[in-house]
């Protein structure tokens, strides 16, 4: 994300502590579920940037972009786990 589509969105969304408590609800799942759960957010955060690119508001492209990152960061915690 550039420096210009770059905003502080925190208040669209819950921020780190509510994406790791969403991400380790389910503590009892498998690696290989984990991998599958953070395969898939990856495709979602590919998906909500493939909407943002034909959003004609800026404010939807940031929002967009934030919530893709939002997944990104969810799969990484998974991978972390």
């Amino acid at each position: 994300m550039d420096k210009d589509t770059q905003g502080n969105t925190s208040h669209a969304h819950g921020g780190a502590g509510e994406v790791m408590s969403a991400v380790s609800s389910n503590p009892g799942q498998s690696p290989e579920q984990r991998k599958a759960r953070a395969g898939h957010y990856r495709c979602r955060a590919e998906e909500l940037r493939a909407i943002a690119d034909d959003a004609m508001l800026l404010e939807t492209q940031r929002t967009l972009h934030s919530l893709a990152d939002s997944y990104d960061h969810m799969a990484s915690i998974l991978d972390d786990i």
